[in-house]
């Protein structure tokens, strides 16, 4: 019997090397989550502006272009529940917080992942976080949580030319340049057509199923910053679609509606960058995200916003 389970074991050991060398290299490989996790950490007593969110200000916001000490954690698909989660996590260590920013569109106040949602075991290894109950194998494994994803990506990274992404010490990647447009050679009519079945998918198909969860989660945070001294900001990151998304939407009136009601019984500034004129079409990678010469221009005019309008008036 021993030797059978010696020899158990001999055969094992080649598996589990291989287990734990896909772990550690899906861990370690140079990654946004992995290098804005290690700043914001390193650096939490001293940060005076957290950014939370999804893609758009993931990039659109590069925090060194911030004259104020910025972390950046918003991330691709990332909703108000795991910014929430983030949030009243850390709150506590974040001793030197001066402006939270949040994320706001139609999509924003509307989506929310579901309890499964791949990524989930991402943000409790980074971040130590758990919004919805985790099993214990993908706590132990990242690749547990989606092996195609991470199959793909482990091929890409070993036998693809991939496209080497440079990251700033924040986490911000500095030349995030592939995307819809440039395949298109920013061809402006093939943009243009695209642009126009884009808006009308939105516009026939705005959810609302998860406005209140979501508003509730939102109203909690900004209460707290409201106690204590910490402003908000609500901020609308460039976008290059060619029509306004329909006015008349149940999500556009529910999120405009909110809007008010928080501006009128709070100290929220709200900014809306989505229609502004110094962006061109090379500054985006597609319709709603910006590339990084886009997000050096974005940041830049964010940190004039921080510095004219807050910091004058409310931080001195």
């Amino acid at each position: 019997m021993k030797r059978f389970l010696f020899k158990s074991f001999l055969f094992s050991v080649p598996t589990m090397i291989l287990l734990v060398s896909i772990e550690l290299f899906i861990t370690f490989s140079p990654n946004t989550l992995l290098f804005k996790s290690k700043f914001f950490k390193n650096n939490i007593n001293s940060i005076e502006v957290l950014v939370l969110g999804s893609s758009h200000h993931q990039n659109a916001i590069d925090p060194s272009y911030i004259d104020l000490k910025t972390s950046n954690l918003a991330y691709g698909a990332q909703d108000i529940t795991l910014d929430s989660s983030l949030f009243f996590t850390y709150k506590d260590k974040l001793s030197n917080l001066k402006i939270l920013v949040l994320e706001y569109d139609y999509l924003t106040f509307n989506k929310k992942k579901e309890p499964d949602y791949f990524r989930l075991s991402w943000y409790y290894r980074f971040y130590g976080i758990e919004p919805y109950p985790i099993s214990t194998l993908k706590k132990a494994s990242m690749y547990a949580s989606s092996p195609v994803f991470f199959n793909n990506f482990i091929e890409e990274r070993l036998f693809s030319n991939n496209y080497d992404y440079e990251y700033n010490d924040s986490g911000f990647i500095k030349n995030d340049f592939p995307g819809v447009f440039e395949s298109l050679n920013y061809d402006l009519d093939k943009i243009e057509q695209g642009s126009i079945m884009r808006v009308e998918k939105i516009n026939n198909g705005l959810p609302i199923d998860n406005y209140e969860h979501n508003m509730a989660k939102l109203t909690s945070i900004i209460n707290y910053c409201s106690d204590r001294n910490i402003i908000v900001v609500l901020s609308k990151t460039p976008s290059c679609l060619n029509d306004e998304i329909n006015p008349n939407g149940e999500s556009i009136k529910l999120m405009q509606a909110y809007l008010d009601k928080i501006t009128q019984s709070n100290d929220i500034f709200v900014l809306d960058m989505s229609t502004d004129i110094v962006f061109n079409i090379k500054d985006f990678k597609d319709y709603t995200h910006l590339n990084s010469d886009g997000a050096k221009k974005c940041s830049q005019l964010f940190n004039d916003y921080l510095n004219n309008t807050l910091k004058t008036n409310k931080l001195d």
